[in-house]
């Protein structure tokens, strides 16, 4: 029996920022303001890399590898705990579509 997975959780798909929502800059973070729904989103450090990213032309899988290279190098993660950090980018990118912030490029 085949199983069917959505484009949500498929590792090629790339996800882009959804429209009608605003977005700015707090240092390292980013708030996100969802103008249909009136509700604000807060992102902490990995959520607003990831969502820097989220322009519907690098699929899931590139920005998780991208983002755990950068992490690796930096200092805040030299504990090489390669593991922890893909699942935090994934943890993001998940948190992002269930709250409607990112759709899926077509």
């Amino acid at each position: 029996m085949s199983q069917i997975r959505s484009n949500t959780d498929a590792k090629g798909a790339c996800p882009v920022r959804r429209s009608g929502l605003e977005s700015f800059a707090l240092q390292d973070e980013a708030i996100v303001y969802d103008l249909a729904r009136d509700t604000v989103h807060y992102l902490n450090r990995t959520a607003r890399l990831v969502w820097d990213r989220c322009d519907g032309t690098q699929s899931s899988s590139r920005i998780v590898r991208e983002l755990r290279v950068a992490f690796e190098a930096s200092e805040q993660t030299s504990n090489g705990d390669g593991q922890e950090i893909e699942s935090g980018i994934r943890d993001s990118i998940q948190m992002l579509r269930r709250d409607g912030l990112l759709t899926d490029h077509a």
